[in-house]
C-alpha cells in the first residue's frame, strides 16, 4: 500500500497467541479498519504471550501458516511474523520498536481489548509503549475499562464479541462441528492436521 508523499500507513497491531485464529479476531480487525479509518490491521503472532500459560498452543509456524491462508480474504488484514524473528521474551515494546525501525513509513496503532487494558500497568515498559504508539481499546465481555484514558489511548464502540481461542479448542476437543466460527476453511484445516485433537 501506498499514500501520499509524507503521509504515513494507519497501521493496527494486533499482538496474539492466535491460538487458533477465530472470526471474533476477523470481525475486531475489520470493524477498526472500516470505522476508525485504519489502512491496515496486521496480526503479530507471538511464540509464547508471556502471561499465557495454556498447555494447549499449537505451534508458532502452524499459527503463522493459518494466519496466512485463512486471513487471504480480507484485503486489509495481514498476518505479521516479526516476533518469530525476534529473541524471547517477546515483550510488546521489543515488538513495536522493531516495526518502527522496519516500517518507518508507518504509523503503528495498538489494538487491545478491554481485559488487557486493565492489566496494562503491569506489562513491561507500559509507559514506553504509550510513548510510542497510540491505543485503541475495544470491549471484551467481564472486563470494563475507566473513562479516565490518558491522552492517546481511547476506547472504540466496537460490538461486543464473544468468541474466544478457548472456546474453538475446546470444542473441537468435543468433536463439535463449529466451521461458522472460524474463517472458510480453517475449521477444516484444523481437523485434517489433527490440530487440538489429543
Amino acid at each position: 500500500m501506498q499514500k501520499e508523499t509524507g503521509e504515513k500507513i494507519q497501521t493496527g497491531i494486533m499482538c496474539g497467541s492466535f491460538n487458533p485464529l477465530h472470526m471474533g479476531h476477523i470481525m475486531i480487525a475489520d470493524y477498526i479498519c472500516a470505522f476508525e479509518n485504519l489502512d491496515e490491521v496486521w496480526m503479530v503472532v507471538t511464540p509464547r504471550c508471556p502471561s499465557d500459560k495454556s498447555a494447549d498452543m499449537a505451534a508458532a509456524a502452524i499459527r503463522l501458516d493459518i494466519l496466512t491462508r485463512f486471513c487471504l480474504p480480507y484485503q486489509h488484514i495481514w498476518p505479521c511474523d516479526i516476533e518469530l524473528r525476534l529473541s524471547p521474551p517477546y515483550y510488546t515494546i521489543n515488538t513495536i520498536i522493531a516495526l518502527k525501525e522496519q516500517y518507518p513509513e508507518r504509523e503503528f496503532i495498538l489494538l487491545l481489548g478491554e481485559d488487557n487494558w486493565i492489566n496494562f500497568h503491569y506489562w513491561y515498559r507500559s509507559e514506553q509503549i504509550r510513548k510510542e504508539v497510540s491505543i485503541l481499546i475495544y470491549p471484551r465481555k467481564d472486563s470494563k475499562a475507566s473513562d479516565n484514558l490518558p491522552e492517546n489511548v481511547r476506547k472504540v464502540s466496537a460490538p461486543l464479541i464473544g468468541i474466544s481461542s478457548t472456546f474453538i479448542r475446546n470444542a473441537i476437543k468435543e468433536d463439535k462441528d463449529i466451521r461458522s466460527f472460524l474463517p472458510i476453511g480453517e475449521y477444516e484445516y484444523l481437523i485434517e492436521n489433527k490440530i487440538y485433537i489429543k
